[in-house]
Parts: structure tokens; C-alpha cells; sequence
């Protein structure tokens, strides 16, 4: 598409009206059509996650994710919603692997569990309903809820609001990567993350995980000031990154593994290459 850029537009629009006009209305339980989660089957709201059911999802996440998660991988998913991807995540990593999927809102999670035991992965998927912030005793924080779109709600607290969220403010529970992985036992290979602004936060709550497992990270970035935050925290832990810009200046998509394993990611998995 980047060598017809003209296109772009006028495909975007096709698309819209496909999805406003020729898709089904309403709630409905449909097979993934393609990606990273393609025939697992999903209850979704339509027209609004219409690109879920067809796999059109942040293809570019999806095409990281195949990239380099194996079998008997552990993998963290904070910002799970109702499991797009931690559902192809579970399936990559297969039975001797685990997902731990955090999601703080109380209705998203409840769908996610609903798409884990429909597609029978109970066994590899653990949903741990908090929110992943800093450092915590295990208290509830307050988070504001995404109203027409679930997926825009995120943690309101010490100057952080989630970008785009305009719901009901409601308590979660909260909890740290640290925190859990001390908990659990599991450590993961790959954390994704995908928080609406409180980026900086969940990592600043996973010091110890970074320092003893180094593990590869893809992070959507919202705020200038958590990509800056990141920026310095990535460079301090001994990470490279690789930052893809989606809009100017914000959000962007950052790909991070640790400076010692050598490059992980190359162009084949980034948009247009």
C-alpha cells in the first residue's frame, strides 16, 4: 500500500462503508476470518469490532507476535480486552506454554474468560482481572471506563487518563508485573502492552522481572510523555528499540529486546515493508 499511497484513502472509506452496511449489526458469536487468532470463535459488537472477525486487528502486532513467540513460551498480555490477542497468543504457545492476560475492566474481562472457554483454552490462559501499574500493595485504583469503545478505557491516577476514554470512573483492583510474576512463579518471553497511557507505569512496576528475565516487549505508547519516560527507562535497562510512529507525534509502536541478544525483530514484520 505504500507504493499507492493514493489508495489509501479511498480503500479506508470502502471499508468503513463495508463495515457500516454489508456486516452483521448487533452482537454475534463468528469465526475469526484471518491473523493471529484466525478460526477461533469470538462474541463481538458489530459494526465497532467488525476488524477483529475479519483479523484486520494492528496487523503489524499480529505479524510480531508470530515472529518470535514458540512453543512453551510464557507470554503477558497487559490490556487484554476481550483476548484478540491473547487467544492466537495461547494458541502459539501451545499446551506446555502459558498467557497470563491482564484486563481491569470488569465487563471486558468477563467476555475474555467467555472466548477462553469457547475455544477450550482454560488450560494455558489465566485471566488475572487488575490493572498492571507501579509499584502496588494490591489496591484498587481508579479507572476510567471506555463507553462506545471498550478498549479506550485505562487507570486515572497521579496525572495519568487513558486518551480517548470517556466512560464511568470505577474502582479495580491493581496489581505490579513484579507483584505477580513473585506470586506465580511464571516469568514471561514476551510482554505486550497495551494500556492507553499508563505505559511507563507497568514497566516501572517490573524492575525485577527485567533485570532477572530480560524479556522482548511490543508496547503501544500514547502519551508523549510516557514515550519519553520509556525512551530513557529502555536505554538504562540495556534495550534496543525499534519505533514505528502512527500518528504524529503519538501513539507509537515500539518493538524493545534486550541490546544483548542481538537484533530480534527485523523490517519484515513492520507496516509497508
Amino acid at each position: 500500500m505504500q507504493k499507492y499511497p493514493r489508495l489509501q484513502g479511498p480503500i479506508e472509506t470502502y471499508k468503513r462503508w463495508t463495515r457500516n452496511f454489508l456486516l452483521p449489526s448487533g452482537d454475534e458469536w463468528v469465526r475469526v476470518r484471518a491473523g493471529l487468532s484466525a478460526g477461533l470463535n469470538v462474541h463481538l459488537h458489530f459494526p465497532e469490532e467488525a476488524g477483529v472477525w475479519l483479523g484486520e486487528h494492528e496487523p503489524e502486532v499480529q505479524r510480531a507476535i508470530e515472529a518470535v513467540v514458540q512453543p512453551g513460551w510464557v507470554v503477558f498480555d497487559v490490556g487484554a480486552a476481550i483476548g484478540t490477542f491473547a487467544l492466537g497468543i495461547a494458541r502459539l504457545v501451545g499446551p506446555t506454554g502459558r498467557v497470563a492476560a491482564f484486563e481491569a475492566d470488569p465487563a471486558q474481562a468477563e467476555r475474555l474468560r467467555e472466548h477462553i472457554a469457547r475455544n477450550k483454552l482454560d488450560s494455558i490462559t489465566q485471566v488475572v482481572e487488575a490493572a498492571v501499574w507501579s509499584p502496588t500493595s494490591g489496591e484498587t485504583i481508579p479507572f476510567r471506563r471506555g463507553s462506545r469503545m471498550r478498549t479506550q478505557g485505562g487507570v486515572e491516577s497521579a496525572g495519568i487518563r487513558p486518551i480517548l476514554g470517556d466512560g464511568e470512573l470505577i474502582r479495580v483492583p491493581a496489581t505490579s508485573l513484579d507483584a505477580y510474576v513473585a506470586s506465580s512463579g511464571t516469568a514471561p518471553q514476551l510482554i505486550k502492552i497495551d494500556v492507553e497511557g499508563a505505559e511507563y507505569e507497568v514497566l516501572h512496576g517490573a524492575e525485577k522481572l527485567f533485570a532477572a528475565h530480560r524479556p522482548l516487549v511490543i508496547a503501544e505508547i500514547h502519551t508523549t510523555q510516557a514515550r519519553d519516560r520509556i525512551r530513557t527507562w529502555m536505554a538504562e535497562h540495556r534495550y534496543a528499540i525499534q519505533e514505528t510512529v502512527l500518528f504524529d507525534p503519538v501513539p507509537i509502536r515500539l518493538l524493545a529486546w534486550p541490546k544483548e541478544r542481538g537484533a530480534t525483530w527485523t523490517h519484515a514484520v513492520l507496516p509497508g515493508e
